[in-house]
C-alpha cells in the first residue's frame, strides 16, 4: 500500500493507495486493508481518531483510494525514535496525554453499535498534531465490527502488540484486546522502544509467539517509570480478558494518574 501526501482544496491530506507494482496478492491484501478503513472511518468522528475525508475508485493504477486528515506531527513512533526528542517528553507534561487521548478513542469505539475493534494499537498508528498537543488514533485497515465480522484474525497487528486471545485464534475474542494493545503502547511510550526488540529475532517465531501466549515474555518499563502508570500496565497486559479493565475503566485510572502526576513535582536534575 502506498501513503502520500496530497492536497485537496488547498489543504494537505493524506492519500492511501494500492501499489502499482506489488504483487497481486499484495494487491489483494492493500484492497481489503483500504476497505476496512473506509467502511470504518466512515460511520465514526471522534476529536482524537484521524479524520475521514473521502475515497474513490480511480480508472487508473491507483485503483481503491482512501483520504483522510493529515497531521503534520507524524506518528508517536517517529517521535520515540528520535533520542533527542524523546528525551524531552515526561509523563506529567507530555506522555500522559498523548495516552488519554488514545484511549479515549478506543472508549468511543469500544461504545458503538456494533463496537469497533481496532486490533493493531500502537505508537506506529498514533498520529500527532503539529505541536504534539493532540493524538490520534489512525491505521484502521486492521479493524473489525465484531458483530459482522466472518474472518477475525485476518491481518491481525504484529505478535508483540496482540493480545493472547488474539493470537490464538479465539473466536469469542472481544474490544478487550484493545486493551491489551493499549498497555503495550504505553510500554513504547515509557521507554521509548519497541516491545520486547531486544528479544524477537534471538528465537524462532513459534518460541516468540509461545511466550506472549504463556505470559512467559513481559515487556519492561523504564526505572523512572511512574507507579501509577506502572500499574495501569498491569492491569492492561492480564493474560485474562475477562480479569481486563474495560476501555472505560482504563481511562478512569489514567486520568486519576494525572492528577497524581501532576501534583507530585518532578525530581531536580543536578
Amino acid at each position: 500500500m502506498r501513503t502520500e501526501m496530497g492536497n485537496l482544496n488547498g489543504a494537505s491530506v493524506l492519500v492511501k493507495s494500492m501499489d502499482a507494482s506489488a504483487s497481486a496478492a499484495d494487491k489483494t491484501k492493500s484492497r481489503k486493508a483500504l476497505v476496512s478503513e473506509i467502511s470504518s472511518l466512515a460511520r465514526i468522528a471522534h476529536p482524537n481518531i484521524v479524520g475521514f475525508v473521502g475515497f474513490s475508485i480511480n480508472t487508473t493504477s491507483k485503483g481503491l483510494v482512501c483520504v483522510s486528515e493529515f497531521m503534520e506531527g507524524g506518528t508517536l513512533r517517529t517521535l520515540l525514535d528520535n533520542p533527542r526528542q524523546f528525551g524531552r517528553l515526561t509523563w506529567p507534561a507530555d506522555k500522559i496525554n498523548i495516552a488519554l487521548d488514545i484511549c479515549s478513542a478506543l472508549v468511543y469505539m469500544h461504545s458503538l453499535k456494533p463496537r469497533l475493534i481496532h486490533r493493531n494499537v500502537k505508537a506506529s498508528k498514533v498520529l500527532l498534531n503539529k505541536n504534539r498537543s493532540v493524538a490520534k488514533l489512525s491505521g484502521f485497515g486492521g479493524s473489525r465490527d465484531r458483530a459482522f465480522d466472518q474472518d477475525m484474525t485476518n491481518n491481525i497487528g504484529d505478535i508483540q502488540w496482540s493480545a493472547p486471545e488474539l493470537i490464538m485464534e479465539d473466536e469469542d475474542y472481544t474490544e478487550k484486546v484493545d486493551v491489551y494493545s493499549f498497555g503495550m503502547l504505553l510500554t513504547e511510550l515509557d521507554t521509548g522502544l519497541i516491545p520486547f526488540a531486544d528479544v524477537k529475532d534471538s528465537m524462532p517465531a513459534t518460541a516468540f509467539t509461545n511466550k506472549i501466549v504463556s505470559g512467559a515474555l513481559r515487556p519492561q518499563l523504564s526505572p523512572d517509570c511512574p507507579v501509577e502508570i506502572a500499574n495501569v500496565v498491569k492491569h492492561c497486559l492480564q493474560q485474562d480478558p475477562h480479569i481486563r479493565p474495560s476501555s472505560d475503566r482504563v481511562l478512569q485510572m489514567l486520568l486519576a494518574a494525572k492528577a497524581e502526576l501532576v501534583a507530585t513535582p518532578p525530581p531536580t536534575v543536578v
